[in-house]
């Protein structure tokens, strides 16, 4: 049986996380967690919603597709100064991106965040934990349900094609 590239693709390259978050010691804490996780897929870090949206759009020096890979997850905060998450989630909205899934995780539980952040179409909402345990634990569980995604969805595809 053949396998069309895109069944290839979905099999061999999981899908690229996007991790936008300003705070520097959040980041630093991810990159810790993820390497401390043996996470085998690929993680990219930007500090700001201004880079997201060009590197979701696209633009502004992100403009190969090779370098700069479309995401397949995207964890989202939802604090940043400028443009913060809010705003990623409604440009999202607006420029029709291709399907990803998104996670917002930040410092707040505040009800009405949550809300906000799911009708502007981030399903999933995590609190930031306090100690790097819990912080460590969020984070392989996420990374867990985003391998578990990919894999159905290239089952899914490979039933497909045959």
């Amino acid at each position: 049986m053949k396998q069309s590239h895109a069944t290839r693709s979905l099999q061999e390259d999981p899908p690229l996380v996007l991790v936008v978050d300003d705070n520097d010691d959040d980041i630093l804490l991810f990159r810790r967690a993820v390497g401390q996780l043996n996470y085998s897929g690929r993680v990219r870090y930007l500090d700001s919603g201004a880079k997201a949206m060009a590197y979701l759009g696209g633009t502004g020096g992100f403009e190969d597709r090779t370098q700069f890979p479309s995401p397949g997850f995207l964890i989202l905060d939802l604090k940043m100064p400028g443009i913060n998450g809010f705003d990623v989630l409604t440009w999202l909205l607006a420029h029709h991106i291709p399907e990803m899934r998104i996670v917002v995780l930040t410092a707040s539980d505040d009800l009405r965040e949550v809300r906000r952040a799911s009708a502007l179409g981030a399903p999933s909402f995590l609190t930031k934990a306090v100690n790097f345990s819990e912080f460590k634990e969020t984070i392989g569980a996420l990374l867990g349900s985003f391998e578990a995604h990919h894999r159905h969805l290239a089952h899914s595809e490979m039933r497909q094609v045959a």
